[in-house]
């Protein structure tokens, strides 16, 4: 993988990705996978930002249920599949634990039906997945052996306990790293401290963005049928903007 700006001003993209975090690197690696000419650009280092302070979770969307919301837990379930997939070395099982009550929401009578409902719902979690990286059933504890997993670090005495299993990266910063070579191996033209300043705005159709280089202040076009920008909490920066006019 090399830096090479000069392939971004010299071709038409199908798609110009805007931001180097690991939304961004995904969704470059996906195109080039489909065959489409696609552009990834960070104005810092890829993983630099949001992607680098997280808790390092794979989540599967369990916590969904509450909400009966079953295309977002699906999506959840699907990415981290997906990590677990591509990047093995990168991930690991995490396995989570919740003391329980005798009634209520956290209650054996609630959290059992809904770690069956998780596991019938991910039944396919595993599916083309590294066995070191698989994940296990969940189920739940008796009252002693859950006070056993408390006892270090709480006087709480748990009715029971519920075991479910996630998993979690062992490195985010070279989980996006990797993305982004793979994609770039794939035909993907990839550029980190290269800034978008601006959309090119014709007859109020995107036609692409304005760049600036960050290391020798040049400053470039990028011409894309569809721009995504997946640039986090900075999304709103470009859109407030006054546009540029191609």
């Amino acid at each position: 993988m090399r830096r090479d700006t000069q392939q971004l001003r010299s071709r038409h993209f199908d798609i110009a990705v805007i931001g180097g975090g690991i939304h961004g690197a995904w969704v470059t690696l996906r195109a080039a996978q489909a065959g489409l000419r696609v552009a990834l650009i960070e104005k810092d280092d890829f993983g630099a930002a949001t992607s680098s302070n997280s808790l390092n979770i794979l989540h599967g969307g369990l916590r969904y249920l509450q909400h009966l919301d079953f295309g977002r837990m699906r999506t959840s379930i699907r990415a981290r599949r997906e990590f677990c997939r591509e990047f093995p070395h990168l991930a690991r099982p995490l396995q989570c634990f919740m003391p329980l009550k005798g009634a209520g929401v956290r209650s054996p009578w609630t959290l059992g039906p809904a770690l069956l409902l998780n596991d019938v719902i991910s039944r396919d979690r595993n599916d083309g997945v590294a066995p070191s990286v698989r994940l296990p059933r969940g189920h739940l504890l008796g009252g002693a052996r859950s006070r056993e997993r408390v006892e270090a670090l709480s006087d709480a005495e748990p009715f029971g306990g519920a075991v479910w299993w996630d998993a979690v990266t062992t490195d985010p910063g070279r989980m996006v790293l990797e993305t982004v070579i793979a994609a770039a191996e794939r035909g993907a033209v990839v550029a980190n401290h290269a800034q978008v300043v601006d959309y090119l705005v014709r007859e109020r159709t995107i036609e692409g963005v304005a760049v600036r280089d960050r290391i020798n202040g040049e400053e470039f076009e990028v011409r894309t049928s569809v721009v995504v920008n997946a640039t986090g909490p900075w999304a709103g920066e470009l859109s407030n903007r006054g546009h540029r006019k191609a």
